[in-house]
């Protein structure tokens, strides 16, 4: 079984991983596949590529690419961010596809833009994950230690999350995450009981 946990930057989706993977189906576990980190993996790949379409600017003094560099200019472009996401996301999608192939665990693909990579299309079905704007605010603020301008343009940078394409079939469940985690946790429970998961 293949589930995608989907949700905008500081909703909570890795919060949300660890309660899947704590359930089994089919006798076996659940193994993540952070999309984030892949993405991490390819910009190294890329980096050549990156920085001739971007600039030195976004290099550290060592040549490196300083990820908060290279987001302050692509969180303030879509056409920065649209050049950064094709250079970058058709190798994502190939290392999410060799992750997932041949293996015996079962599989969490946890990526905040599933459906805008397709990856949808390789899940049983998928989790998405909801919090107000502030809520997500104040998480990213004590998260990531950005400048409040950098945060709010990388919130306001997002637009919908989990809208699927016409032909897609793939079943949606909305989780809030915005309270107790409890509620999380009783919240995500019950669709994986629905799909007969069970804990351990």
């Amino acid at each position: 079984m293949v589930i995608g946990i989907a949700g905008k930057y500081c909703s909570g989706k890795n919060f949300v991983s660890g309660i899947v993977k704590n359930y089994r189906y089919n006798g076996f576990g659940f193994t993540v596949v952070d999309v984030d980190i892949i993405g991490h993996t390819v910009l190294e790949r890329k980096r050549g590529e990156v920085i001739s379409a971007f600039g030195d600017s976004i290099t550290d003094g060592t040549g490196r690419i300083d990820r908060k560099k290279l987001g302050r200019i692509v969180f303030r472009s879509r056409v920065k961010k649209s050049e950064l996401e094709s250079l970058l996301h058709p190798l994502m999608v190939e290392e999410v596809k060799e992750g997932i192939k041949g293996r015996r665990e079962n599989t969490i693909i946890n990526a905040a833009i599933l459906f805008d990579m397709g990856l949808h299309e390789l899940c049983d079905f998928v989790i998405c994950v909801y919090a107000p704007f502030w809520v997500r605010f104040i998480r990213a603020l004590k998260r990531d230690n950005l400048s409040i301008g950098d945060t709010l343009k990388r919130l306001s940078a997002q637009k919908r999350i989990c809208s699927k394409s016409g032909g897609s079939k793939v079943d949606i469940y909305s989780v809030r995450n915005a309270g107790k985690t409890e509620d999380v946790q009783r919240d995500v429970s019950g669709i994986l009981t629905k799909k007969g998961l069970t804990k351990g």
